[in-house]
C-alpha cells in the first residue's frame, strides 16, 4: 500500500467520524425525549390506575389493582413507549460505539502511516 492510499483511508475515517458526530446530538435529543415521554405516560397510567380507571390488557380487565403492583401494571400498559425509549437509547449507544471503532481504525491507519514513512 502506498502513502497516498493510506492518506486517503485516514481522510475517509475522519469524514466518517465527523458524520457520526453530527448525528450524535440528534440521537441524544431523541433519547432524552423518548425517556421523558415514557416517564410521562407511566405517571399518567399510575394515576389512572389509582383513580380506578379500567384497562384491558390482552383481554384481561384491570381495575383497582393492589397498590404494590400498580407500577408493574403501568409499565406493562406503557410497553410501546418503553420500546421506543430503549430503541432510542440503543441508537445513541451504537453511535458512540461506532465513533470509538472509527477512532481505533484511524489510530491503526495513522500508526501504519508513520511506519511507512520511516521505511
Amino acid at each position: 500500500m502506498e502513502l497516498t492510499q493510506m492518506s486517503q483511508l485516514i481522510e475517509q475515517k475522519i469524514k466518517q467520524m465527523d458524520a457520526v458526530d453530527g448525528i450524535l446530538d440528534i440521537l441524544a435529543e431523541q433519547k432524552s425525549s423518548a425517556t421523558g415521554l415514557y416517564e410521562l405516560a407511566l405517571a399518567k397510567k399510575i394515576i389512572q390506575l389509582k383513580n380506578g380507571i379500567e384497562f384491558n390488557i390482552d383481554g384481561e380487565k384491570v381495575q383497582n389493582p393492589p397498590t404494590t403492583i400498580i407500577e408493574k401494571i403501568a409499565k406493562g400498559l406503557c410497553y410501546s413507549e418503553s420500546i421506543h425509549k430503549d430503541l432510542c437509547e440503543s441508537k445513541y449507544k451504537n453511535a458512540i460505539t461506532r465513533i470509538d471503532m472509527l477512532k481505533s481504525q484511524l489510530n491503526g491507519y495513522q500508526s501504519i502511516n508513520r511506519y511507512m514513512k520511516e521505511i
